[in-house]
């Protein structure tokens, strides 16, 4: 399987992005690797979404 475009270090992907990530995975066969980079990009969808929430709340919204 190639690897994806993100590196967890080096890039703030938007949540979008990893989106689209996960759609691209999910056709490929399952496989120990596709469970493994489904896992790296939930969690990197879970670190974008912490950083825009906080982002908000430093600006007043919700």
């Amino acid at each position: 399987m190639p690897p994806t475009l993100l590196a967890a270090e080096t890039v703030r992907p938007t949540e979008a992005a990893i989106n689209d990530q996960i759609r691209t995975l999910m056709n490929h066969p399952a496989s120990a690797e596709r469970t493994e980079e489904y896992v790296r990009l939930l969690t990197l969808w879970a670190r974008a979404g912490t950083v825009v929430a906080g982002r908000c709340g430093e600006l007043g919204g919700h």
